[in-house]
């Protein structure tokens, strides 16, 4: 009769801590996931310092990068169009004309 109520106290204990343990687990997880959260969120609204030399030469650099998004299209309607021509496509000039100006939109484009 002891050792029956000695097993059901047991029992009841390790239940109570089993409880506890996941009670203070879900609460420990809730904290680090907020903890996270704040971090990320103060690094979006914090503002980045500039680097050094920032504003000077940025026009080349856009001019740079327009040049090379041209070439790669253009490209890319060439080999474009030579493909529908090889294959006989009759509307080939459209389409490469097509295939330019979709690569040209940063949007739907790759380059």
């Amino acid at each position: 009769l002891a050792l029956d109520a000695l097993l059901e106290g047991a029992l009841v204990a390790l239940g109570d801590a089993r409880f506890l343990t996941s009670v203070v687990g879900a609460a420990l997880s809730t904290v680090s996931s907020a903890v996270v959260v704040l971090v990320l969120w103060l690094f979006l609204i914090a503002p980045a310092p500039p680097p050094p030399g920032a504003g000077q030469g940025w026009r080349r650099g856009t001019h740079v990068y327009v040049r090379w998004r041209i070439l790669i299209c253009l490209g890319k309607a060439a080999l474009s169009a030579a493909l529908y021509v090889a294959l006989g496509v009759p509307l080939w000039p459209a389409l490469a004309l097509l295939v330019f100006w979709l690569g040209w939109l940063p949007i739907v484009g790759s380059a």
